[in-house]
């Protein structure tokens, strides 16, 4: 596996990594610093940096009167709730 990138707390949610499953439209952004570990046939493992309890904890909507939110993974987009180096 080899690393392919890593966003902050308040970056923009790419739309082919995660959406909305309410309303695809919704604008996310990150709630937790993650990284992200392009695995084999291009599956994108995505890390957060610190442990959170829910995928749902990695992003928040861009504009908070759209929260709660459930999150709906991108095709070939695996989602982990704790980082990579403690599992």
């Amino acid at each position: 596996m080899m690393s392919e990138g890593s966003y902050n707390v308040g970056d923009t949610v790419p739309e082919d990594l995660l959406q909305a499953a309410e309303a695809p439209s919704i604008e996310l952004e990150f709630a937790v610093a993650i990284e992200i570990i392009e695995g084999y046939g291009g599956t994108q493992h995505v890390y957060p940096l610190e442990i959170v309890e829910d995928p749902e904890d990695l992003v928040t909507p861009r504009n908070a009167a759209d929260a709660p939110i459930d999150v709906e993974p991108g095709d070939d987009t695996n989602l982990y709730t704790v980082p990579r180096d403690l599992l």
